[in-house]
């Protein structure tokens, strides 16, 4: 696959290996390296440790071509062998209509604009061509040798990312243009105007991703915690629930301070002055709190060390949970995430917040006074009803095992007489499955 940037050059070209590693991918503490490997301590081998916030694998790999190009003659016709096909692609196939679109809505398009003025500006030829990673290449095996050399650099190397006003394509071309593409231009336009959105949803993110940090490790951006909402263990309800959370638009304590019905400020159930989205869901004497936490914590059968203590920031990040296997190496973390559990954690965390918000709304609004055993119904009901949209999905879709797997995994050690089941469970339509009957509270 070539990408001819200049005039034809009959020199043989010559042969260069990139790669990119990363830490921690696409997280604020991320360590992301680039790695240039033409030969056996060549003298244009390249380890580079790449700056800023949220590394990316792929912003590894396209740095080190961007490096590549630029410390190479530009007489000199090069081609890269990559096991990255995305970026391949993109600085070949995808490259005319990312152009035409303005870049918009394109990952780390500062990189491949770079990328794509330094090959235009080379009188050579440069082409690309896949490798498949870790089989034994000894080329690849170099530059991610070197990526992993880069990424442990104790301070970043400048990447030279310019490019001058008359190269610099802006805005999208009106014969291309499409509705879509429109509306997220102007959405980037605004993010780019007040990248930390409101007062409010910043604040929120940021007690969303030190909860994180403080259970997983990891710090995650504001874009990976937006998208957490959209996960697809949570329930599109429950989705809408934690982005008007992240927003704070209910109106709850000291939205009726200074207002002629101040007296709604107040909890109705403990009289707490100022009632708050964190004071409901976790501070609040009301046995829907104490009830539907203890339910869930009982029915988690992973241990101690993989529950998180319980806050505000932890139910609105429930999207970016991560429960990984034991002590993972460098190069694993993030790699061996225990799907089963993981999966599990999302829906006890969000299904039970969600339940203890709407139980409020009723006491609250249309005055419904739930009894103890109701709310045990209440809750036991609704992960049920999670375990029942998990059987039909297995039974529908086309490749059982690999989607009854996962259901398998994640219900494991939470349903009643679970040892006397039928082995494939999550397909048999005459077999009765749910929950074991957590502990609850007296």
């Amino acid at each position: 696959m070539g990408a001819n940037r200049g005039r034809n050059n009959l020199r043989t070209p010559k042969i260069v290996y990139t790669d990119g590693s990363c830490t921690n991918n696409g997280k604020l503490n991320s360590r992301c390296g680039s790695g240039v490997w033409f030969g056996h301590d060549h003298p244009d081998n390249l380890a580079l440790r790449i700056g800023g916030t949220a590394g990316t694998n792929q912003i590894g790999e396209i740095a080190a071509i961007v490096a590549t190009l630029q410390h190479t003659d530009e007489i000199v016709p090069l081609r890269f062998r990559t096991d990255s096909e995305s970026v391949m692609k993109g600085l070949t196939e995808n490259l005319e209509d990312w152009e035409n679109r303005g870049w918009i809505g394109v990952a780390n398009a500062e990189y491949f604009q770079a990328a794509a003025y330094q090959m235009r500006i080379k009188s050579a030829t440069v082409t690309f061509q896949w490798v498949k990673g870790h089989s034994g290449n000894a080329g690849n095996d170099g530059a991610d040798e070197q990526a992993d050399r880069g990424a442990r650099k104790n301070r970043p190397d400048r990447i030279d990312l310019y490019i001058p006003p008359e190269w610099r394509l802006t805005g999208a071309k009106l014969a291309t243009i499409t509705q879509s593409i429109a509306y997220r231009g102007i959405r980037l336009d605004e993010e780019k105007k007040h990248p930390d959105g409101r007062s409010g949803p910043k604040a929120q993110l940021d007690r969303a991703r030190d909860a994180l940090e403080s259970f997983t490790g990891y710090q995650e951006t504001n874009e990976t915690l937006w998208k957490g909402i959209n996960c697809t263990d949570i329930r599109k309800n429950i989705q809408t629930f934690l982005y008007r959370a992240y927003q704070q638009s209910y109106k709850l304590g000291e939205f009726w301070i200074q207002t002629p019905m101040n007296e709604r400020a107040v909890c109705g159930v403990c009289n707490d002055p100022v009632e708050s989205l964190e004071h409901i869901l976790l501070e609040c004497e009301s046995d829907a709190r104490d009830i539907i936490w203890t339910m869930a914590r009982d029915l988690w059968p992973h241990g101690d060390d993989t529950w998180p203590d319980l806050s505000l920031g932890i139910i609105l990040a429930t999207g970016n949970l991560v429960i990984e296997d034991q002590h993972p190496t460098n190069e694993e973390r993030g790699k061996k995430r225990r799907q089963g559990p993981t999966r599990l954690l999302k829906i006890l965390i969000s299904e039970s917040a969600h339940l203890i918000w709407v139980l409020r709304c009723e006491r609250a609004i249309a005055g419904k006074v739930h009894t103890r055993a109701e709310i045990q119904r209440r809750w036991t009901r609704k992960i049920n009803d999670r375990i029942s949209i998990d059987r039909l999905s297995a039974r529908l879709t086309p490749r059982k095992g690999k989607q009854q797997k996962p259901t398998y995994e994640t219900w494991k050690g939470t349903l009643e007489d679970e040892d006397q089941a039928a082995e494939l469970w999550a397909n048999a339509k005459e077999v009765l499955v749910g929950i074991r009957k957590p502990r609850v509270p007296p």
